[in-house]
């Protein structure tokens, strides 16, 4: 009975951990390059709000929602090299991100990665970008 109770107090914190979390930013895969290019090129070519485990991008809001920050891990950059070099990140086309993924950010409207250079700094695990609204 006992290890029935630490059992399901694990189970209910890592539920509350993982719903706090989902407040603060929401996970993703993504495709980089330009969609009108067959995804070639500098940019975003697609975004999807991901469930499971693995490698995964990371999204947050910023709280004046003027900024929508990536967290870009450095396993989703190999055989990007050319985009993720440097301090900004090149989006060659403007890319709408998907109202599913704006909704799960709390995003009062539409958000877009503008074309046009954005900041970017490299962290420990891989990358940061910056995307102005």
């Amino acid at each position: 009975m006992k290890v029935k109770s630490i059992i399901l107090s694990f189970l209910f914190t890592c539920l509350v951990s993982f719903s706090f979390a989902q407040l603060a930013k929401i996970r993703i895969e993504g495709d980089w390059g330009r969609p009108r290019h067959d995804c070639t090129g500098f940019g975003i070519c697609g975004l999807r709000i991901s469930v499971g485990f693995g490698t995964l991008s990371e999204v947050r809001l910023s709280s004046d929602q003027g900024t929508v920050i990536m967290d870009v891990p450095l396993a989703l950059t190999k055989g990007y090299e050319k985009q993720f070099s440097g301090s900004v990140f090149q989006a060659d086309e403007e890319y709408q991100i998907p109202s599913d993924i704006c909704k799960a950010l709390g995003a009062k409207k539409q958000l877009f990665i503008r074309a046009g250079k954005h900041d970017m700094k490299k962290t420990e695990v891989g990358y940061t970008i910056y995307f102005k609204q």
